[in-house]
């Protein structure tokens, strides 16, 4: 029996440890969201300290703007593919237009249909000029 109520004890006290276990992550998350405001605002006003411009004599917020910047080599890499690719272009129509304008028109060819070929090409069994049987 002093095993059972021992047991009924510790049973007892998981209440008051999961409340003030939620009561320190209550108060480490308002800690962090203090924290992160903070910064926040300190990322802000470091940001409009420098954008802030002075012209005459009165003080101007300018936007803050951060240009998207392409590496020069992905810039040069496009430019010079444009490049190829029009003068590709240019060539192959140049070169079919001239190659057009002399290629001699090729003569139709004659195809000469002879019974032997027609027997390898459909081969069948003539028994009588007027019976056809497929093999």
């Amino acid at each position: 029996m002093p095993a059972v109520a021992q047991n009924l004890k510790k049973l007892e006290e998981i209440p008051n440890k999961l409340e003030s276990a939620v009561a320190r992550i209550t108060q480490s998350q308002e800690r962090l969201a203090s924290d992160f405001l903070t910064a926040s605002q300190k990322i802000v006003n470091a940001a409009n300290k420098s954008s802030v411009q002075q012209s005459n004599g009165v003080m101007q917020a300018a936007p803050v703007v951060s240009p998207v910047q392409i590496p020069p080599t992905i810039k040069w890499t496009v430019i010079v593919g444009i490049i190829l690719i029009t003068l590709a272009t240019i060539c192959n129509t140049a070169y079919n237009i001239w190659k057009g304008e002399t290629a001699p028109v090729p003569a139709a060819e004659t195809i000469e249909i002879t019974n032997d070929s027609i027997a390898t090409a459909f081969p069948m069994q003539v028994t009588d000029s007027t019976h056809v049987q497929n093999q």
